[in-house]
């Protein structure tokens, strides 16, 4: 068998099957918690039920942060996880599951983050 300088066959040697499957199951999961997380930030609005302009009670900065971070991190997820997985599918060389593990933890902490910032500016607790 002959070879090209530089390239071993090992190098193209197909991706195991539990990184396969890894990648897929988290995958799946990202994606499922990346609809969650929107979804339910869309209800952020009814923790500002008590907030009133002449009480001056709470901080509506942070209300308003709290969507950027929590869609923008949601959307910065799915990012992550389609070049990731274009880039890792390309080299050949790289585990696969970590990007969708990677923008799992993205999408989950953006979307704390969020909810504790809902949290901050309206005194009004969320879990």
């Amino acid at each position: 068998m002959t070879t090209t300088p530089g390239l071993s066959p090992a190098n193209d040697s197909p991706p195991r099957v539990g990184d396969i499957v890894a990648t897929v199951l988290l995958s799946l999961l990202a994606v499922a918690a990346g609809l969650v997380a929107a979804f339910f930030t869309a209800f952020f609005v009814m923790a500002s039920d008590g907030c009133s302009p002449s009480a001056g009670n709470c901080r509506y900065g942070l209300l308003d942060g709290a969507y950027v971070v929590s869609w923008g991190g949601t959307a910065l997820g799915g990012v992550v996880l389609l070049i990731g997985l274009i880039v890792a599918v390309a080299s050949k060389r790289r585990p696969l599951f970590v990007w969708p593990l990677l923008a799992l933890g993205i999408i989950v902490a953006t979307f704390l983050i969020g909810a504790a910032m809902v949290e901050a500016g309206t005194g009004v607790g969320m879990f």
